[in-house]
């Protein structure tokens, strides 16, 4: 039997909408193998894991699936082929509002001596053949089976991983115990909004600069020792350089990775930051305080930056509608380097 759990964080539609995937691509005679059950989504995403924990049978594996997630035909048929290749099993996730591929699971990796960790298979096209499975180091949450011997050893998910790592650690610790972590090929429709519904800025926000301070905190309790991990170096193209220096004013919009790469490598005075998040107004980023986009005069800069990459077309319609000096990037991997460069 299958102890199966669906986590309902928004409103029913989304639930019912899920439920209604479920029973459309699992046949009627294995319906019989799940004990289903249905629960609100508490505070956290660890703590409403941990809830599962204790409603689970023991004696039965766990699969759990957020109410975003959209289950696609033969799913059910590709987990029971591949049972035997993991102790914790995930999906390829596709991007629904992009129809291109999110992660097919994600990797540790370090980037300027930093751990960090990146999805696999990125904005890809969706229809890209992946393998059966491969091995990773972890997986959506929101979409997870976890076999019984797994959490007869690891009894709840760390409660410190700050509504975005839970599943992250859980994996992590799990490996220790030589546990196998893999993501099958097949492919989920996953909208990616589960977990982003809270009042508390430090649990919700999609700022860079406060996932960070986060994430510091996580490596350093529980990651410190992860090694042996791909090794990357950041850097900007020579093409975006000369064009950061030909400019007189440059405004940059965001103030992630991307953005942090660019005012690493170049130290000007022309180029100014600015964010749409309200928490991230009046921050210090890189020595250059963060503008309130909305009160940026745009027709005093000569070219504007979208740093957010694979999000352009978006930010564009919100902000930039009526603006013809944008610049999107590009992000290039080669023998190990991570170039930033004009797209």
């Amino acid at each position: 039997m299958i102890d199966l759990f669906f986590i309902k964080t928004l409103n029913i539609d989304y639930l019912n909408r899920t439920l209604r995937s479920f029973y459309e691509t699992v046949d009627i005679v294995d319906i019989k193998y799940f004990n289903i059950h249905i629960i609100n989504e508490l505070d956290t995403r660890e703590e409403t894991l941990n809830h599962v924990l204790t409603k689970r049978d023991s004696n039965n594996d766990l699969l759990i699936i957020a109410d975003d997630i959209i289950l696609i035909k033969n799913w059910y048929k590709h987990l029971k082929e591949n049972l035997n290749k993991g102790d914790i099993i995930g999906f390829s996730m596709i991007n629904p509002k992009k129809n291109k591929l999110h992660n097919s699971g994600f990797d540790f990796i370090k980037v300027n001596g930093k751990l960090t960790y990146r999805p696999y298979m990125y904005n890809e096209n969706i229809d890209i053949k992946l393998k059966s499975y491969r091995k990773c180091d972890t997986i959506v949450g929101c979409a997870m089976y976890i076999k019984k011997r797994v959490l007869g050893t690891i009894k709840h998910f760390p409660v410190d991983g700050y509504n975005r790592w839970g599943e992250l650690l859980f994996c992590a610790i799990a490996k220790k115990y030589s546990f196998k972590v893999i993501v099958l090929g097949h492919k989920l429709y996953h909208y990616s909004i589960s977990s982003k519904q809270k009042k508390d800025k430090q649990l919700s926000s999609i700022s860079w600069l406060i996932e960070k301070k986060l994430w510091d905190k996580v490596v350093n309790k529980y990651l410190s020792n992860i090694d042996n991990v791909p090794i990357y170096n950041n850097t900007i193209s020579d093409s975006l350089r000369q064009l950061l220096q030909q400019y007189n004013k440059i405004l940059i919009y965001g103030c992630g990775t991307v953005a942090n790469i660019i005012l690493k490598n170049i130290n000007l005075e022309n180029i100014d930051v600015a964010s749409g998040l309200s928490e991230e107004i009046r921050l210090v980023f890189n020595n250059k305080t963060i503008l309130d986009i909305k009160k940026v005069d745009f027709k005093s800069y000569d070219k504007i930056i979208i740093s957010a990459i694979g999000y352009e077309e978006e930010i564009k319609k919100q902000y930039f509608s009526k603006c013809e000096n944008i610049i999107f990037l590009s992000r290039e991997e080669k023998d190990n380097i991570i170039e930033i460069g004009v797209n």
